[in-house]
């Protein structure tokens, strides 16, 4: 295939092109600061141990946008034959590069710049320096020099852009494709009014604002699974060498309602770029996701039974209220499910959470073991409702707040009911009401989905 670009020092009348293909390809880079991952995907591919970004800006209001490598550089051949023709790529054949199409290199013209500078050299002596101009026309020049192999690639862009967008779009960019390079990334920022700053760009893979989270390693797959504390905030994503090829913040599949990021050297992204491909190592990859349920789960179950067993009630019923949001998603079966149940009464702070052992009957204060009868509530059976067109799924406890006859304790306090901590089981239930301290009206039990007032205490309630 003839290349897209055109040699201007021949002076020769060159061969005819269609120019719309590079605008087309171009314009399939929705970020126009893309650009860096591409820049960042060649230096890895071509072995570097670090990568240098650079925003510069001119009093002017112009701006040079660059990366510079340690790799291996290029030879004229290799920019003639393979930088310069589209959908021409040297990394084809090799399983250890990310990039293999041939047209990554053409997102530096998204941010229509008024001229892209590559120099390269091979550490033998002779530096290669690339003109590209935006009609597509380049000039590539050879001196001495080079002593060190290495490539840099410099986007020298016109006035017209506030600085200060541009820094945050460019380090926006580069965190959101490179965040997890398996090499360092630096980014320095300087000139245009704004303070000089270097950031650092890689992190190791992982994820935030989970409930709990486990990591999963198969061969060359590195999986970090998590359940958010927030549905919102589920998320997929698909990496090669740290950076990232498709993401979903709507989750993936089976996994909708979790967090998981996937690292694996054989994913490839599609030819657009903006999606990651169905493939084998896809499916390969989400077996491995699936096999990191069993790990979360127990994770899960574990902060349950120390939740329901601390102070506060808060933490706990947050957590409860989000392992049954995706009981399905975890292969979750009700039964498994450590419950508090506790009693709320007016004015008084409700009795503490006792821990008997894991799946044990009801219990009490005193030790012993109080009747058990069976409490609904009207938010509970419209849960029920809502799951039966999903049988799958794990039904709700048809109540996680239950009470029994009024007991008093060592310290003072008497007992408004019973408290358990431990499996959910159809005998761990009571009556709806207990008998209160000095003839006072029994106290209510709470439900979840039932009002209350600020001066009543529950231990699961979907507003704790």
């Amino acid at each position: 295939m003839a290349s897209p670009y055109r040699d201007a020092r021949r002076g020769a009348t060159p061969e005819p092109t269609d120019d719309g293909i590079v605008d087309d390809l171009v314009r399939q880079f929705a970020d126009p600061y893309a650009f860096f991952r591409e820049l960042v995907q060649n230096g890895i591919d071509a072995g570097a141990s670090a990568l240098h970004a650079q925003v510069l800006f001119e009093d002017d209001g112009s701006f040079q946008a660059s990366l510079r490598d340690d790799g291996v550089g290029m030879t004229r051949e290799v920019v003639e034959n393979e930088l310069l023709v589209l959908f021409k790529s040297g990394k084809e054949g090799r399983e250890d590069a990310i990039g293999k199409f041939g047209i990554g290199f053409i997102s530096v013209f998204a941010l229509e710049p008024v001229r892209v500078v590559v120099r390269t050299s091979r550490g033998e002596g002779t530096r290669l320096t690339l003109h590209l101009h935006p009609d597509h026309t380049f000039e590539l020049f050879e001196s001495a020099g080079g002593s060190r192999a290495g490539t840099s690639v410099t986007l020298e862009v016109g006035p017209g852009r506030a600085s200060g967008e541009v820094a945050a779009q460019a380090e926006a960019s580069l965190r959101r494709w490179c965040r997890h390079a398996r090499i360092p990334i630096h980014l320095r920022i300087a000139g245009g009014g704004l303070t000089e700053r270097e950031v650092r760009i890689d992190a190791p893979l992982g994820l935030e604002g989970m409930h709990a989270a486990v990591k999963v390693r198969s061969g060359k797959t590195r999986v970090v699974l998590g359940l958010p504390k927030r549905r919102e905030d589920r998320y997929a994503g698909f990496f090669n060498a740290g950076l990232m090829l498709h993401e979903s913040h709507e989750g993936a599949g089976a996994f909708r309602g979790l967090a998981f990021k996937v690292q694996d050297p054989r994913l490839e992204h599609t030819l657009s770029r903006d999606d990651v491909r169905r493939d084998a190592a896809y499916r390969s990859v989400l077996s491995v996701v699936q096999r990191g349920i069993t790990r979360l789960r127990e994770s899960l179950l574990t902060s349950l039974e120390a939740a329901a067993k601390a102070d506060e009630a808060a933490p706990y019923a947050a957590l409860v209220a989000r392992v049954l949001d995706e009981a399905s998603a975890l292969r979750l079966a009700l039964e498994d499910v450590p419950l508090v149940l506790l009693a709320a009464r007016h004015g008084e702070r409700p009795s503490r959470p006792l821990s008997p052992a894991r799946g044990g009957p009801c219990s009490t204060r005193s030790g012993t073991t109080p009747a058990c009868s069976t409490r609904s509530s009207s938010a509970t059976a419209s849960y029920r409702r809502s799951r039966a067109a999903s049988p799958s799924r794990p039904q709700r406890p048809r109540s996680l707040t239950t009470t029994s006859s009024s007991r008093s304790s060592s310290s003072g306090w008497s007992t408004p009911g019973a408290t358990h901590v431990g499996r959910a089981s159809p005998r761990c239930s009571a009556p709806t009401a207990s008998a209160s301290r000095g003839g006072s009206r029994p106290t209510r039990a709470w439900s979840p989905g039932i009002s209350r007032t600020p001066s009543d205490s529950c231990v699961v309630h979907r507003s704790c």
